[in-house]
C-alpha cells in the first residue's frame, strides 16, 4: 500500500522544521535519561529504600526511552519516504493513509517525552519534599522561655 499525496507550498521548510523539532524532543530525552540516572544518587541521599514514589522512577525511564526510539523512528521513516520518493510533498501530513504514519511516530514520540518529565518531575517533588521534611529541626520538644506580662491601667 502506497502513502502518496500532492505536493503542497512551503513543504520543504514544514520537512524541516518538523525534524528539527524531532531531534530536539529525542535531545531533551536523552539528556534527561543520563542526567536523571547520574544524580539519582544526589536525588536520594542514599536513601533508596526510604524513597517515596520509587515505581516512578523505573515509568518515566521507560518514557524517556520509548520517546528516544519514537523520535528516532520518526525522524528516520520520514527521511525514507522523502528519500525514496514515496512522499511528493509534507512527509508528516495528517492525510497520510498508513497506519504508521511518521506523524502519528512524532505525536507517540512527544506525548512520551511529557510522561517522562511528569513521572522523573513528580519523583523529584515527592523526594526533595521528604528530605526537606526530614532535615527540619523538631519543634514540639521546645518549650517556650518567653513571658508576656499584660498590665492594664
Amino acid at each position: 500500500m502506497s502513502c502518496r499525496f500532492e505536493y503542497s507550498e512551503n513543504s520543504e521548510k514544514a520537512n524541516d522544521y518538523m525534524i528539527e523539532w524531532l531531534k530536539q524532543v529525542v535531545t531533551i530525552a536523552g539528556a534527561l535519561l543520563v542526567l536523571s540516572i547520574t544524580f539519582l544518587k544526589d536525588i536520594l541521599n542514599d536513601n533508596t529504600q526510604h524513597a517515596c514514589g520509587f515505581f516512578l522512577l523505573p515509568f518515566g525511564w521507560a518514557f524517556l526511552f520509548l520517546s528516544l526510539w519514537w523520535g528516532l523512528t520518526a525522524i528516520a521513516d520520514g527521511a525514507r519516504r522523502l528519500g525514496t520518493g514515496e512522499v511528493s510533498g509534507y512527509a508528516f501530513s495528517r492525510n497520510t493513509p498508513c497506519a504508521f504514519s511518521p506523524r502519528r511516530i512524532a505525536r507517540l514520540a512527544h506525548y512520551t517525552l511529557l510522561l517522562g518529565i511528569f513521572s522523573l518531575g513528580l519523583f523529584v517533588i515527592l523526594n526533595v519534599s521528604h528530605a526537606v521534611k526530614e532535615n527540619l529541626p523538631d519543634h514540639s520538644t521546645a518549650t517556650a522561655t518567653t513571658t508576656t506580662k499584660i498590665v492594664i491601667k
